[in-house]
């Protein structure tokens, strides 16, 4: 609960300086499967969008998409990905921060890794694609690294290429499998991108394992590492959003390399 204010009152301040950036925002929400519907938060660039990004947060995944006097509202916006989204609009990418499915009331590393997660994803994927008309790619960080491989895998040419931060790679409380470590990496045939913070402390997602991870991507023709360093100082435990797992005072830096690698500079 500490740490939930806390990302709260961090998020405040943050927006509070970021302008009108959010204020295109649309919520969505798809029947993705037979039972259960998707919702996600929808924006883009002013002009035409370069490519599209699905936003996939660490945790439980629950973000809280809803919509409140005619506007999109995220209830839980402390995750990097999720807080630094106007900054992925700003280099001219759309993008839809994903919330939980309406059939999971917290997603665990064994539903992550399932199929019925991947249709979910498939969905948005296939959605924005209409939408947009340009490259969709998805990117994870923390639990939702775990997401974006395992998606990867089995969507194949759906989506055009996959960012992994902070990814959540060793075994422990919420990854008894080992993360994405455990996943068949080599079966992705699409450009990754595997990034993480020099200093970040989290056990569950060592800086070190990047390269590892990097190492049985053999299946993709494009893979780089990147590591981040700076930022801080860390505030909360060292796993949740404003610590260095969460590129906390390197938001812009880490974006940056995000959309570098997916538009090719």
């Amino acid at each position: 609960m500490r740490a939930s204010i806390l990302a709260l009152a961090l998020f405040a301040a943050w927006a509070a300086g970021a302008g009108g950036a959010l204020a295109q925002e649309t919520a969505v929400t798809l029947s993705a499967r037979p039972g259960a519907s998707e919702s996600f938060v929808f924006d883009r660039p002013a002009d035409a969008p370069r490519a599209a990004v699905i936003l996939l947060p660490g945790g439980e995944g629950m973000i809280g998409v809803h919509v409140a006097k005619g506007q999109a509202v995220i209830d839980r916006p402390g995750n990097f990905l999720i807080r630094s989204r106007a900054r992925f609009v700003a280099h001219g990418l759309a993008i839809a921060a994903l919330d939980s499915p309406s059939d999971e009331t917290g997603m665990s590393e064994s539903f992550r890794m399932g199929a019925a997660h991947a249709s979910d994803i498939g969905a948005v994927a296939d959605w924005l694609r209409a939408k947009t008309g340009v490259p969709v790619w998805l990117v994870g960080t923390s639990m939702g690294s775990i997401s974006a491989a395992s998606a990867a895998i089995r969507l194949g040419s759906r989506v055009d290429g996959v960012v992994l931060t902070s990814s959540v790679s060793a075994s422990g409380r919420n990854s008894p499998a080992g993360g994405v470590l455990a996943l068949d990496l080599g079966k992705i045939g699409i450009p990754v991108l595997v990034m993480a913070h020099a200093n970040d402390a989290c056990p569950s997602s060592p800086p070190g394992n990047a390269q590892t991870i990097a190492e049985r991507l053999s299946g993709s023709h494009r893979v780089a590492v990147r590591f981040i360093s700076g930022g801080g100082p860390p505030k909360g435990p060292v796993c949740e959003p404003f610590g260095f797992h969460g590129y906390v005072g390197v938001e812009d830096q880490a974006v940056a390399a995000i959309a570098d690698f997916i538009l090719a500079k």
